[in-house]
């Protein structure tokens, strides 16, 4: 029989071991795409927002590039996840007004979906922001800052990954 303090340590050894996964899977990622270039990027955020029966991510793009009237509105993207090539596009929600560059957004979804990421944002400072794995409750949270000045209070207890990298603290 098991006793309540071995399941108080087990429940512990479990903790930690998800809290290094975290941060083993932002140590990953920053060693692969740690100096990548996200710039085209800038204005723009893609997530994944499900499947498709074939197991083709749907990538939802919301386009901030047009600073006179952004639109607020998805395009989405459905990447054939085998050929890493657009199977097809979700646009027909959006209004006239919308002046989203589909072309470019569906290019860089289907770049998007090559980092295996669920999250990526890049604002208009061109820090990069990203969501490895999302948990309900808590997504494990990394960002590039493009200058440190950008490293503002809301960060203060971020640590340091490697270079200008942060990670959440869990």
């Amino acid at each position: 029989m098991i006793g309540r303090t071995q399941i108080v340590l087990l429940a512990l050894m479990f903790l930690l071991a998800i809290g290094c996964n975290n941060h083993d899977r932002h140590k990953a990622f920053v060693e692969k795409y740690g100096d990548e270039n996200f710039d085209d990027f800038a204005g723009r955020s893609f997530f994944i927002r499900n499947f498709d029966r074939g197991g083709n991510p749907i990538i939802y793009v919301f386009d901030e590039t047009e600073q006179q009237a952004p639109c607020g509105m998805f395009f989405g993207v459905i990447v054939d996840r085998e050929t890493r090539t657009v199977k097809s596009t979700i646009d027909d929600h959006l209004p006239d007004s919308c002046n989203i560059d589909k072309e470019v957004s569906a290019k860089l979804a289907v770049r998007f979906s090559e980092y295996d990421i669920n999250r990526l944002t890049v604002d208009s400072n061109k820090n990069v922001h990203v969501i490895v794995t999302f948990k309900e409750r808590d997504p494990d949270q990394l960002i590039r800052f493009s200058d440190l000045q950008y490293k503002t209070e809301e960060y203060k207890d971020w640590k340091q990954v490697k270079g200008n990298w942060y990670e959440k603290k869990e």
